[in-house]
């Protein structure tokens, strides 16, 4: 059961790493659930208590670009 919880609670820069792929899978191939993928990562680092406020307001432009595609 932790280990669970330790993968559910990744570091931002992991988790960017992960958006970073799967928002390059989406331009390449225009997969949605790619996007959809990514704007679930990046909402999740928007919303970590660590993140960065400059990280945070990209992070949430960024999923507001991909939800209007």
């Amino acid at each position: 059961m932790e280990d669970n919880a330790l993968q559910d609670e990744q570091p931002p820069a992991r988790m960017v790493a992960g958006a970073l792929a799967h928002l390059a899978r989406h331009m390449r191939t225009g997969c949605p659930r790619a996007a959809e993928r990514a704007a679930l990562l990046l909402e999740r680092v928007a919303a970590g208590a660590e993140t960065d406020p400059h990280l945070r307001a990209h992070a949430r432009e960024l999923v507001a670009v991909l939800e209007r595609d």
